[in-house]
């Protein structure tokens, strides 16, 4: 039996790493995935699928979600790259 490990391209990670920030900071701030849906506009399908990693989050609702959340698409950028460098 061959098992395949499929490698993330940057780009992959890098979202993947944006995602786990932004979940883990409307964890901290106690925001379920419906209230963000209601805070932001965005369809609450699209918030699970996004925080599943089954989607990419589009500039428009990270900027939308980083307000709901009181912080920036900077400020949860650099979370991500902090991460990255651990």
């Amino acid at each position: 039996m061959t098992t395949t490990v499929t490698r993330m391209t940057t780009a992959q990670q890098v979202s993947a790493d944006l995602t786990e920030v932004v979940v883990a900071a409307a964890d901290d701030a106690g925001i379920s995935q419906r209230r963000l849906s209601e805070m932001t506009g965005i369809p609450l399908v699209t918030i699970s699928r996004t925080f599943r990693g089954l989607r990419s989050m589009n500039v428009l609702d990270l900027a939308a979600i980083a307000d709901a959340l009181g912080t920036s698409i900077t400020d949860l950028a650099l979370r991500a790259e902090r991460k990255r460098a651990a």
